[in-house]
């Protein structure tokens, strides 16, 4: 596939100039033992946008990193938890798409900028959300790089 293929996934977040400056930038990184279309697939992976890390809820296991598009059931009550003695805000919302249902978390900053403004019904994506499974069932948080849009 053509790199300029590749770099539409986000031409909406970075120039083609930027794009193409980070290839030679992991190339050199790697000593060129990488093609280009393997450091684009993982420059898509760095921003959330590679196509193959598209999931299902269904598909969604312990500790990977998925992109899913859901529908929101159910926003739960903001809490305050307490972690290494800080305060934090945390969100917990009820997903699902045609598999399954799990749960989104969403900590501090996120909680304002994306919980607060939720509604029941609506369609969001989770970019590069981490996965995590414990005896309630799945989680998904964007973490530190990841991300949530509202569609």
């Amino acid at each position: 596939m053509d790199i300029d293929l590749y770099y539409q996934f986000v031409k909406d977040l970075i120039t083609l100039d930027r794009f193409k400056e980070k290839i030679r930038e992991y190339r050199d990184k790697f000593g060129g033992l990488l093609e280009d279309e393997t450091i684009a697939l993982l420059i898509l992976d760095e921003y959330g946008r590679n196509p193959a890390n598209r999931r299902k809820v269904e598909d969604l296991y312990d500790g990977i990193n998925a992109t899913i598009v859901v529908e929101v059931v159910k926003i739960l009550e903001e809490k305050i938890v307490v972690r290494n003695n800080r305060k934090h805000r945390k969100m917990d919302i009820l997903v699902k798409d045609e598999t399954g249902k799990c749960f989104l978390t969403l900590w501090d900053a996120d909680v304002e900028r994306i919980g607060r403004k939720l509604k029941q019904g609506n369609k969001i994506k989770i970019i590069n959300g981490f996965v995590r499974e414990d005896s309630f069932g799945i989680w998904i948080s964007p973490g530190k790089w990841g991300t949530v849009i509202v569609l």
